[in-house]
């Protein structure tokens, strides 16, 4: 258990057996959560938003000349992320892939941060550090789904173990392989790159040591170059949809502010970089699931401060022995200032908070066994007792991991089970592929795309407010459907049918009671208006929806327009 020394054969069979105790105690999680992945209906849930585009190109036919999956596979989803699937797609179905990805990518993340961490610390540091990457709620989350985002922690711990390793033209590779899948990871790469290269001590540099200032600001300028040229059909292909929305257009468009469509963290005013950084963190680091030691308090972050105390002087012990922990510490560095630039420049480096939620778990997962290892070895070098030193850091590890960790959760990530929704989907399958489908935004309809593979006008997850064109495009599709909904005449839903192309109308009954269903900002006055404006006249999808209903479960029912409008209300509706 020694860190660098002991035979060969003594490092093999510590790394075998804490491998095989780290499969014992995650591995039953895992495939659990495995099997769930691969139930037909069971995804995360923003795989019904990126995923859904992809079938096109198993059966071309499905999504016809439709605009939000054109938006998606051209403005959206980077290069590298839609040949990855378009190769794919030549074996099996994307929602497959989507299922099995995030365990591959699990496995290259656990690989390189293990790496990274073997550098620093040894062999205690990088079982101690795979076994975080297991525990916390973070690591799978962020890779279940297949996502874009599912890229952005195994290409920066990957930029970072090729950084460790002083593997210069790596780290220059690692740069390109995240502007081809995330984007945002690609920036934090090659920032985390150009600090090591420009600001850190020469011996830091790996293989870059010898190269001149001139040279390496050359190879950095390459890398962007590159690098632009991997984003260049993504910026190309999202100018058809208008300029990219800031904070700055608030004012017009609420729903880019506050109350709208992102989450708090995601919209100004922005948290502090600190207290965000310390709420990932402690999602980094406490168990999800059920805990190895139910005990109340046992996860209160004041309980574990003087461990805390006691990790950071390990670190900072580490910052003066280690190249590695300072490359470590300038991704980290490098981070808070992508985030200051990401708000600075918003929206054109993404948004700001993924220069939190991707750097704090992996420095979480490296920094905490690392820095408890080195105070560990101090501690039992002073006592005169070195070789304690790893044995000592094991076994407090340990059991701060029974204290705050859990058995994992095989619900984490795949949060969506459109089950209870099986036979809507199983009926709208069989509708002709140029069928159109309309329906409340928030609802099965959002379903619709991914697992029954067919168009609609719009929904809650592909109602997304980067671009301004695509935007405006998603408030007319919404005030078309709102007018249709709430419509006492047939003229609104010809005009959805005649517009639009909409050829059914899934109908919540529940939505003409006394209460309205809830959108974001500013889209609940339109539901409020669009209900006000019937003037308690008999709505036509209430009132006489029921002889053209093609399919009906409880509160549901898809209506069928065209033997709406072609009864006995069609008259006076063109």
């Amino acid at each position: 258990m020694t860190r660098e020394g002991g035979s060969s054969s003594t490092r093999a069979l510590a790394w075998f057996t804490g491998i095989l105790a780290l499969l014992l105690a995650y591995g039953p999680a895992l495939r659990r959560s495995f099997a769930r992945s691969l139930e037909p209906l069971v995804v995360n849930d923003d795989a019904r938003q990126q995923i859904f585009p992809l079938h096109r190109w198993v059966d071309p036919s499905a999504f016809p000349q439709d605009y939000i999956t054109d938006y998606y596979l051209n403005a959206f989803l980077p290069l590298g992320y839609r040949a990855l699937y378009r190769t794919a797609t030549l074996v099996g179905d994307p929602l497959i892939t989507s299922a099995v990805l995030p365990y591959a990518l699990l496995v290259v993340l656990l690989a390189a941060i293990a790496f990274t961490a073997n550098r620093i610390g040894g062999i205690v540091a990088a079982l101690l550090a795979m076994a975080l990457c297991l525990t916390g709620s973070t690591y799978l989350h962020s890779l279940s789904g297949g996502l874009p985002r599912a890229f952005g922690l195994p290409v920066l711990a990957i930029g970072v173990a090729t950084l460790v390793a002083g593997r210069a033209r790596l780290a220059m590779a690692s740069v390109w392989l995240g502007a081809a899948l995330y984007p945002a990871a690609g920036a934090l790469v090659g920032m985390t790159t150009s600090a090591v290269w420009l600001l850190l001590p020469r011996l830091d540099r790996g293989d870059a040591a010898a190269w001149s200032l001139g040279r390496r600001l050359a190879m950095l300028a390459v890398t962007v170059v590159v690098s632009l040229g991997l984003l260049a059909p993504m910026i190309l292909g999202a100018r058809p949809y208008g300029r990219m929305l800031s904070v700055a257009d608030v004012e017009e468009y609420p729903e880019v502010g506050r109350g709208g469509r992102f989450d708090d963290d995601d919209v100004a005013p922005w948290p502090s970089y600190w207290v965000h950084a310390r709420e990932v963190a402690l999602r980094s680091v406490v168990g999800h699931g059920a805990a190895w030691i139910e005990s109340e308090g046992a996860r209160a972050p004041g309980l574990w401060m003087p461990f805390l105390g006691v990790i950071l002087l390990g670190w900072g012990r580490l910052l003066v022995r280690s190249a590695a922990a300072r490359v470590v510490t300038a991704m980290l560095a490098t981070a808070f200032l992508g985030n200051l630039l990401a708000r600075a420049l918003e929206p054109f480096l993404y948004l700001p908070s993924r220069y939190v939620t991707y750097p704090v778990p992996l420095v979480c997962a490296v920094a905490i066994p690392s820095g408890l290892v080195s105070a560990c070895e101090w501690a039992a070098h002073s006592l005169g007792r070195a070789r304690v030193g790893p044995w000592a850091a094991a076994a407090l590890g340990g059991v701060a991991l029974l204290l705050v960790g859990a058995h994992g959760d095989a619900r984490l990530g795949l949060t969506r089970d459109a089950g209870r929704y099986a036979s809507l989907l199983a009926f709208v399958e069989t509708l002709p592929h140029e069928s159109l489908l309309a329906g409340f935004p928030r609802g099965p309809i959002n379903d619709v795309p991914l697992f029954a593979r067919r168009r609609i006008l719009m929904g809650y997850e592909t109602h997304v407010v980067f671009h301004e064109g695509y935007t405006a495009e998603m408030r007319r599709r919404l005030r078309a459907f709102l007018a249709a909904y709430y419509a006492t005449t047939p003229r609104p839903l010809r005009t959805l049918q005649t517009e639009f192309g909409v050829s059914h109308v899934l109908v919540d009954r529940r939505h003409f009671g006394p209460r309205s269903p809830r959108y974001f900002r500013p889209f609940g006055a339109w539901v409020e208006g669009a209900r006000a404006r019937n003037d308690g006249k008999p709505l036509l999808l209430s009132a006489e929806a029921r002889r053209a209903e093609v399919w009906r479960q409880g509160w549901l029912s898809l209506v069928d327009l065209t033997r709406l409008l072609d009864g006995p209300h069609a008259q006076g509706s063109r």
